[in-house]
């Protein structure tokens, strides 16, 4: 992750955006006496997001299950 002061990424937005989006890595923005913040490309927060919404619920047990089987050298479970 890279790592910006507030006021570098200010003076140079345009150039801090272009190496985020060419590496696709997020980049961390810090502030004095603030809360640090989190820049990244959308592809990657959309990407994140499907993530989260796969391994939530039932979909997220299942698909944990059949990746730790997976892992343990099973192959896919009969699922009729």
């Amino acid at each position: 992750m890279k790592l910006f002061q507030f006021s570098e990424a200010l003076a140079n937005l345009s150039s801090v955006f272009d190496q985020i989006e060419d590496d696709a890595e997020e980049a961390m923005i810090t502030r004095n006496g603030r809360e640090s913040m989190v820049v990244l490309p959308l592809r990657e927060y959309e990407a994140m997001r499907e993530t989260l919404y796969l391994m939530a619920g039932e979909s997220g047990r299942v698909l944990a299950q059949r990746i730790a089987d997976m892992d343990a050298g099973a192959g896919p479970r009969d699922q009729s």
